[in-house]
């Protein structure tokens, strides 16, 4: 009995600590819980170009310090495409001033020779926004929209963004699937090592195979669902749902199958297992997700 309590105290730290560290690499909000950031970088940036994000999106929780307010409803020139002299004062008044068809400048973007990148968290960010450079001969281009809130990459020097196609698409997608199951697999099987039941070989297969039928199929259906476009609340309501269902199905699974070194089954020692294995993945699981977990 000593040697159990002891045991579950041991299982409830390591949960605490991977909470710490969940937490420790996400943003939390009282509404939802996590919410991941978002990042602008930059590729083959020219010498002597500077390089900002201009914006449409209205409302204070985009970004209360837009200006939004000052150009609604007034009738207002466009800025000139071109400045007569570059230097880091005088783009910083054009900026200031800076208005093209409802666009204006977003605070505190402004780089010079540099690849950046923008970080942004999910209550100021400048979607819709674009990309705008100014060459050192005052030259002023603006890229296309940035539409939703993920992860965007602009080749300054072509003037475009960087557009992973099918073939990125399914190596992220390789990629994210494979780390989770890694990372699955190492987590819960050092929670095994704390049970009887790692010391009997067909545990050790047993544990694989369930976890490569469930792991693989639930990333494969989150990384795809986020890319389609789903808003995080949904997102996040589906990923608990998958890793209770998950829990559920493992620990019954490990409650049927799983036996100790004289043959017998311990279902409820399993069943122990199954539920702070998967907890503990989980938290490692959706923090990697909130700080990864981009697919553009």
């Amino acid at each position: 009995m000593k040697k159990r309590r002891s045991l579950f105290k041991g299982m409830v730290m390591l949960a605490m600590t991977l909470i710490v560290v969940w937490t420790s690499v996400s943003y939390v909000q009282a509404d939802l819980g996590c919410h991941p950031d978002y990042k602008i970088s930059l590729e083959n940036v020219p010498a002597g170009y500077y390089c900002a994000i201009i914006t449409n999106a209205k409302g204070d929780s985009r970004g209360a310090t837009l200006p939004h307010d000052f150009w609604e409803d007034r009738e207002i020139r466009n800025s000139e495409l071109r400045l007569k002299q570059v230097d880091r004062e005088t783009v910083e008044e054009y900026l200031s001033n800076f208005y093209y068809e409802g666009w204006f400048y977003f605070p505190n973007t402004l780089l010079y020779n540099s690849r950046g990148p923008w970080n942004f968290d999910t209550h100021k960010y400048p979607f819709p926004g674009r990309i705008l450079t100014i060459s050192p001969e005052g030259e002023v281009i603006m890229s296309e929209t940035m539409e939703y809130g993920q992860n965007y990459t602009y080749d300054v020097q072509k003037g475009q963004f960087v557009n992973l196609g099918t073939l990125g698409f399914l190596g992220s997608l390789l990629k994210y699937v494979l780390i989770c199951y890694i990372l699955t697999l190492l987590i819960e099987y050092a929670v095994l090592g704390s049970f009887a039941f790692v010391r009997v070989p067909a545990n050790r297969k047993k544990f694989l195979l369930v976890n490569t039928v469930t792991n693989i199929p639930l990333n494969l259906i989150l990384y795809s669902v986020y890319s389609s476009g789903i808003d995080q609340r949904n997102w996040f309501i589906m990923f608990y749902v998958l890793e209770v269902t998950i829990m559920i199905a493992e620990s019954a699974y490990y409650a049927k199958n799983l036996v100790d070194r004289e043959g017998k089954k311990r279902p409820k020692t399993a069943i122990l297992y199954g539920v702070l294995a998967n907890f503990c993945s989980a938290i490692v699981g959706i923090a990697f997700s909130l700080f990864d977990l981009q697919p553009w």
